[in-house]
């Protein structure tokens, strides 16, 4: 019988932040695989260089940054001007301006990425544990004589 871990959630606020103080949301992790894709994509997106056109392959990148996200993203307080909800969606995140999406879509992979904190108490002795040192190998089904 395997083992399947639970699916880290998280909930990212903004305090602080001037634009997003009071903004709340709960996002699931990802996949290594995904995560790096995303900080990848993330780590080339240069703000402050404002062309007249981008490639087809950086705007590719921009729709799986913004798809990533919303594939992690549960749920938010972020209302439209009106007060109606913007629903936790790429539709929703869709009806943002770039600014205030990229703010909240390049929070969250440094959150799911923060490393906890270490035990408040290390072990006081250095043997390895039973769990440890149990063989992984499946054995062979014994033979009837």
């Amino acid at each position: 019988m395997g083992f399947t871990p639970k699916q880290k959630v998280y909930r990212i606020t903004f305090d602080g932040h001037p634009e997003l103080d009071g903004l709340i949301l709960r996002a699931k992790s990802c996949p290594v695989g995904k995560f790096l894709d995303m900080t990848s994509l993330a780590a080339n997106l240069d703000p402050g260089a404002r062309r007249q056109q981008l490639t087809q392959e950086e705007i590719d990148q921009m729709a799986g940054l913004f798809q990533g996200f919303a594939d992690a993203l549960i749920e938010w307080n972020l209302e439209t001007e009106s007060g109606e909800p913007v629903p936790p969606s790429l539709e929703g995140i869709r009806t943002l301006d770039l600014d205030t999406a990229l703010d909240v879509i390049l929070t969250w992979p440094g959150a799911i990425a923060d490393v906890a904190a270490p035990l408040d108490s290390p072990s006081s002795n250095g043997a390895t544990s039973a769990a440890l040192s149990m063989p992984m190998e499946i054995s062979s089904p014994s033979q009837q004589s």
